[in-house]
């Protein structure tokens, strides 16, 4: 009974040792923001945004930009908008394993329309 005790013991400090001490790796997806309407990736408030995700979740962001931001937010056809957006992301060999999207107001919608347009692009793991 004694020996039962100590091989229990001996066998549960060992493996609580083992895991304290052994490297843990992680790996946090990276991430893209798509900006709203009337914004840029260049203005601060979105480029801010995007560093202190970045620095909070541990994982690499960017900010996708579709034509000229401000303007074409506005007067380019959605589907055009989506369909730039998806071969941005297809050429972009950092998201090949997959990421995350980030839409912000009108940014949620193009995230949308990767997921439903977008064939052949890396997997996308969320749309928040």
């Amino acid at each position: 009974m004694a020996l039962k005790s100590f091989l229990i013991i001996f066998t549960s400090l060992f493996i609580i040792i083992t895991l304290t001490f052994i490297p843990r790796t992680t790996y946090a997806l990276p991430f893209v923001v798509f900006h709203g309407i009337s914004d840029k990736c260049s203005h601060e408030g979105v480029t801010k945004f995007t560093e202190l995700l970045s620095n909070w979740s541990g994982s690499q962001g960017y900010c996708i930009e579709i034509g000229n931001g401000e303007w074409d937010s506005w007067f380019m056809p959605f589907r055009k908008q989506t369909a730039i957006a998806c071969e941005k992301v297809k050429n972009m060999s950092e998201l090949k394993e997959g990421y995350n999207i980030i839409g912000l107001s009108q940014g949620n919608m193009v995230g949308r329309g990767i997921l439903e347009f977008c064939d052949g692009g890396p997997p996308v793991h969320m749309l928040g």
